[in-house]
């Protein structure tokens, strides 16, 4: 079993946040609102591929068409 090193004290979790942020995070926050943003045009280009296939899954699907249009 592992005895904590200062004591019994834990920290806060609003301190543990603050320390992840300024000692890793906050140099890197320029990439971290890229990937944001990039991750939001992501979704929203699935979303808009699903809309686009979403006609002719009707037609099959709901038409029982299975003709072969050329």
């Amino acid at each position: 079993m592992t005895v904590p090193a200062s004591g019994g004290a834990t920290p806060s979790p609003r301190r543990l946040s603050a320390w992840l942020w300024r000692g890793y995070l906050a140099p890197e926050w320029r990439m971290i609102v890229l990937a944001l943003l990039l991750m939001a045009v992501e979704g929203a280009t699935l979303g808009g591929l699903a809309a686009m296939m979403e006609p002719m899954f009707d037609r099959v699907f709901r038409g029982g068409g299975t003709r072969r249009h050329c």
